[in-house]
């Protein structure tokens, strides 16, 4: 009986997301190679919301996870990166995993609050956004010894990966820009959040070599 773990963020402002991105490649490297791991998704809530769905053995199994790593070193910074964040956990009978609607209907029903420095007014009132636009991503493969599990269990990404990656830098670029305007900045900030979710790829990670000073943007 897999265990379900849904998590949902929204980064307070454009320019915590190039370091948000990085971090988040990161951790989902970790993820895929986790003891106890089954399987997962992202999901993009453009411009500035995330979900992430995974399943796992048990949840000592994700708490492991949670607590180490990229994830466990990036945790203390989204709670200033980030005015709303939730989670909400379940048993699960079959082996198919959530898709984002269940999720959000899970969610918005039974989801917890996270602390947040720096919350929204619907975060201050216990609210968790109903009707916001999810764009689904690629699933994310569990790895046995660094090896990717069967070709038929995996993703088919309709990008290529170094092309996706240009497109987030070009985003990331923008966002952080003063020769932009608010509405390009926003415009940025959806493009870097479905180039996000489009590089999580099983073997999207290798070889970026991703170094972000992220102090820089606190």
């Amino acid at each position: 009986m897999p265990f379900v773990s849904v998590t949902r963020i929204h980064l307070r402002g454009f320019r915590h997301l190039p370091a948000f991105v990085a971090w988040a490649l990161r951790a989902n490297r970790q993820v895929v190679r986790s003891a106890g791991f089954q399987g997962g998704r992202l999901v993009a809530e453009p411009p500035l919301g995330f979900w992430t769905l995974t399943a796992w053995d048990g949840p000592a199994a994700m708490r492991a996870f949670r607590g180490d790593g990229a994830h466990g070193a990036v945790m203390p910074r989204l709670r200033a990166w980030c005015d709303e964040a939730s989670v909400v956990h379940w048993d699960q009978d079959g082996p198919d995993l959530a898709d984002s609607e269940e999720a959000r209907r899970r969610m918005v029903a039974d989801g917890r609050l996270s602390r947040v420095d720096h919350p929204s007014p619907a975060h201050a009132a216990r609210e968790i956004p109903a009707t916001a636009t999810l764009r689904p991503g690629p699933v994310l493969v569990p790895r046995t010894g660094g090896q990717v599990v069967p070709t038929s269990r995996r993703p088919v990404d309709p990008y290529p990966r170094r092309a996706t990656l240009a497109r987030s830098d070009d985003a990331a670029e923008a966002i952080v820009s003063t020769d932009t305007t608010p509405e390009q900045r926003r415009e940025a900030a959806e493009e870097a959040a479905t180039a996000t979710v489009e590089t999580a790829d099983a073997d999207g990670y290798e070889g970026l070599g991703i170094d972000v000073q992220t102090d820089f943007y606190d």
